[in-house]
């Protein structure tokens, strides 16, 4: 499998957190909990894949970052529900 592959159950895993707890636009997921949920991924090449992740989800428009975390933005939430 390609790295794209890896990047994609990322995203999926940082966007189902976003679900997990139904987040509204600007909700935040702290760095702390996001080490958490890349500690739970069982795939260590998915697991380095979070950075590249983070990078797409921001360049799509999904997040945005702060120094303590991500945020969703509108957008992302619009696509999420």
């Amino acid at each position: 499998m390609d790295d794209k592959h890896y990047i994609e159950a990322a995203k999926k895993m940082i966007i189902n957190r976003f679900i997990e707890i139904k987040a509204q636009p600007n909700h935040m997921i702290m760095s702390a909990d996001l080490f958490n949920v890349r500690a739970k991924c069982t795939n260590p090449k998915t697991a380095n894949s979070f950075d590249a992740a983070i990078n797409e989800l921001k360049e799509e428009g999904i997040i945005y970052g702060s120094g303590l975390g991500i945020h969703l933005t509108q957008e992302g939430y619009d696509r999420i529900w």
